[in-house]
């Protein structure tokens, strides 16, 4: 035997198989969609099966522990993998007072999985919140140094446009745009 104890289907389970599941101490739970299919077989590193006499031991997966557990109003399956750290799938369970702030916190969430995604994805990032615009402008001030002529003052003025970010964001949460410059422009120096 293959040690099966959970068994996940998409269609209707017949009274036959009722019987042999219930006969073998077996559960058997019912997902109707295909998307929460294809993401539990991820979960659990099996492959979904059209027929029943093509089953290898390869299609199965492994769960360290199933259990049914009531969460607010709803009672939800719940697929553990303790203690593996191999799982790709991961489920966060929100809620909230209003939908309004249960859809603010999903969108975050969604955003920081995004990201997170996309950083794992593609290590090429710059530092965010002004930084990379103040460095580019420090850079051109002082290349624009070396330049003769009326482009030195282009440069410069460029540079000063550079820095509309970091001065945007400094008024924006109520400190003194120039001085947290100043602060940027010392800290980008050292």
């Amino acid at each position: 035997g293959w040690g099966v104890g959970l068994i996940i289907v998409a269609e209707k389970i017949s009274e036959m198989a009722l019987h042999y599941i219930d006969k073998y101490k077996l559960v058997a739970i019912k997902i109707v969609s295909k998307w929460t299919t294809r993401r539990l077989c991820r979960a659990l590193k099996s492959r979904p099966v059209v027929q029943l006499e093509t089953v290898t031991k390869e299609d199965l997966g492994f769960c360290k522990q199933f259990y049914t557990k009531e969460i607010g109003a709803d009672i939800v399956s719940v697929f553990a993998q303790l203690g593996l750290n191999e799982s790709e799938v991961s489920t966060i369970v929100i809620r909230g007072s209003t939908k309004t702030v249960l859809n603010d916190v999903e969108r975050a969430i969604d955003d920081g999985v995004n990201m997170v995604r996309a950083m794992t994805k593609n290590g090429n990032f710059v530092p965010g919140a002004g930084a990379s615009e103040l460095e580019c402008a420090r850079i051109l001030q002082k290349f624009a140094d070396t330049v003769p002529g009326l482009e030195q003052y282009a440069l410069k003025a460029y540079a000063t446009a550079l820095e509309v970010v970091p001065r945007t964001l400094a008024e924006n949460t109520g400190f003194n745009d120039t001085e947290m410059i100043a602060k940027l422009y010392k800290a980008h120096e050292s």
